[in-house]
């Protein structure tokens, strides 16, 4: 049996509906209890400065996954951010806007390079296609 701090196991009796156990007798099953008593609380979204409901029972969700903060936007503002973030990046990483490229003269074929860094010129720079051929980054 899992422990899980807050909750207990308790006995709960679940009426009988079948024909065989007409007296209720034989139908209990153990479940789990919260002991804490969640209350509603009105928070503050930290974007537009709304107040927002934190209900009971969101605070028992929170707790069963075992979130330890509360929410800081209400739930429009969350749908909000949600939405920039997964229209900006195409993947992995954050960010989302354009990046500056900057044009270096490659040093192996000589032709343009377009790098996303300003080249220092103390260092190796290398178009797209000669940095792909270079065995040491394959």
């Amino acid at each position: 049996m899992v422990w899980l701090p807050g909750f207990e196991v308790r006995k709960v009796h679940v009426p009988s509906t079948s024909e065989s156990d007409p007296e209720n007798k034989h139908h209990y099953f153990r479940r789990l209890v919260s002991l804490n008593m969640y209350t509603n609380e009105m928070l503050t979204c930290v974007d537009c400065g709304r107040q927002f409901p934190f209900t009971a029972g969101e605070q028992e969700f929170f707790a069963m996954k075992g979130f330890t903060n509360k929410p800081n936007r209400c739930g429009d503002c969350r749908a909000a951010r949600k939405a920039g973030r997964s229209q900006g990046a195409g993947g992995a990483g954050g960010g989302g806007g354009h990046r500056e490229m900057f044009k270096a003269t490659c040093s192996q074929c000589g032709g343009v390079a377009e790098v996303p860094f300003q080249p220092r010129g103390d260092k190796p720079v290398y178009c797209r296609d000669c940095f792909a051929s270079r065995p040491s980054y394959r």
